[in-house]
């Protein structure tokens, strides 16, 4: 269905509705082991959205690239990837958009074993997102928190911060 939608809005002439799709049809290969067709997606939703001058999809797009190559065991790639986003975020207006920076940073991070590095990044993003207000991604920063949490072996911290989590509503999730 996504793919018809895409198909849809590319006859439509809606660049907004085609990053939404991108990014959509890109998060699924990412999940059905398929990165290297997901980068392609995120690099296409960059192209549509710079063309549509839509900020926020730039920055997602930018983000999934990244998150897809550090899955891929592309650290200097995902680190170019993070250098980019972050220097998008800080030329823009929307100054708190620098969680999503601070949560592949973290993942980065993550990947290479640096976990108090790690939990420093998800910590930031988290504080920005919580003072935010909107909640809307909480559980999105939470779990890497607590799984670097758990790989340092803070046990204490990776509960409380997995129940957290399930303390959510749906609707921060």
């Amino acid at each position: 269905e996504s793919r018809r939608g895409l198909a849809l809005a590319e006859q439509a002439g809606e660049l907004t509705l085609q990053c939404n799709f991108l990014s959509a049809l890109g998060y699924l290969l990412e999940l059905t082991g398929s990165p290297g067709e997901a980068l392609k997606l995120y690099e296409r939703t960059w192209d549509e959205a710079a063309q549509a001058d839509n900020i926020g999809w730039q920055r997602m797009a930018l983000m999934r690239k990244g998150f897809v190559q550090v899955k891929m065991n592309s650290l200097g790639q995902a680190q170019k990837t993070a250098d980019k986003l972050r220097d998008f975020i800080e030329k823009g207006l929307n100054r708190p958009a620098i969680a999503f920076y601070d949560n592949l940073q973290g993942q980065i991070e993550l990947r290479k074993k640096d976990y108090g590095r790690a939990i420093e990044y998800f910590r930031k993003a988290l504080s920005v997102q919580t003072a935010q207000a909107s909640g809307s991604m909480d559980a999105v920063y939470l779990e890497p928190l607590g799984t670097a949490y758990l790989l340092t072996d803070d046990l204490e911290n990776a509960r409380k911060t997995f129940e957290a989590i399930v303390s959510l509503t749906s609707g921060r999730m």
